[in-house]
């Protein structure tokens, strides 16, 4: 039983542009899990990943909440059913039950890097910027080189309109080169933001990262998502091109096999880093479309 729920955590560890590999390692998790709770729907990890299918890939909202719910209820000591329901409200903006299911989660396991990461993320989309450095800075003292933070850090900082100098990003990006040896892609795309992030503000690093991911000789061509590019485009003021990005990941709804590139678009109606985005119709109609606003 637990082998079969574990199977649906295989297409997560695939690398990004194996999209024939990831569609394939999905569809088949998809049919364990399935089979899984058919013979025991008391497992809380199976409802909690059968709710992260229903919101990340299939923007149902009510069907991921109701396995949500039934995980929590089944696991009220599951630090993982509590944080993945947090997140699921956060993207909903229901943020005071997200804050208190964040809560929960942070009680039954506060060492956990990940959960400190991702209760951030709780406060930044609910505007608690400072809230969300805090839990991001306790994550970064466990787990020093943690790329996921520090790019929650930079988003975070795009977000509020700062401009920031990246000598101490730069630093913390060496020390990521020493992690993967045996990934020399990645040691290759970890040196190239090193020496690109000194001495430069938000603005320009994020016109530098938009050189690159989108030049198919370059590492970052294959690990960025449309759903990165756009925002790298809203947070320089570059409005008509995000909206295009936009509009590219929705179009790849339904393909599993690129779903980490469009599955971050459930967080448009809260990442405060859309914010120069949201009186305009486009962005309001591409909500609309998401089911994401009433």
């Amino acid at each position: 039983m637990p082998g079969q729920v574990s199977l649906i955590r295989t297409s997560a560890s695939l690398l990004p542009w194996d999209e024939d590999a990831r569609a394939r390692a999905a569809t088949e998790g998809e049919a364990a899990l399935r089979k899984a709770l058919e013979l025991d729907d008391s497992l809380v990890t199976a409802h909690t990943l059968m709710a992260q299918i229903h919101a990340l890939r299939d923007w149902d909202w009510q069907e991921a909440e109701a396995e949500h719910r039934r995980a929590v209820e089944l696991g009220p000591s599951d630090s993982a059913a509590h944080i993945w329901y947090g997140y699921f409200l956060s993207a909903m903006g229901r943020h005071e039950e997200a804050f208190r299911e964040a809560e929960l989660a942070e009680d039954l396991n506060p060492l956990s890097p990940r959960v400190l990461q991702i209760v951030g993320n709780i406060h930044r989309y609910a505007r608690d910027l400072d809230g969300a450095m805090g839990y991001y800075e306790r994550a970064l003292e466990m787990t020093p080189n943690n790329a996921w933070v520090l790019g929650e850090i930079l988003f975070t900082y795009g977000g509020e309109g700062r401009s920031k100098e990246f000598a101490e990003a730069a630093q913390e990006l060496r020390g990521l080169m020493a992690l993967d040896p045996t990934n020399p892609a990645r040691q290759q795309k970890h040196r190239w933001l090193a020496e690109s992030f000194e001495g430069l503000t938000l603005v320009e690093v994020n016109h530098l990262w938009l050189r690159e991911a989108k030049d198919p000789s370059s590492p970052l061509y294959m690990e960025t998502g449309e759903v990165t590019i756009a925002m790298c485009h809203a947070m320089n003021g570059e409005h008509d091109e995000a909206l295009e990005w936009l509009e590219v990941a929705f179009s790849e709804r339904g393909d599993i096999g690129r779903q980490v590139r469009w599955s971050q678009l459930i967080f448009l109606n809260v990442d405060p880093a859309w914010d120069g985005l949201r009186s305009d119709p486009r962005f309001q109609d591409l909500l609309q479309r998401m089911n994401l606003v009433d």
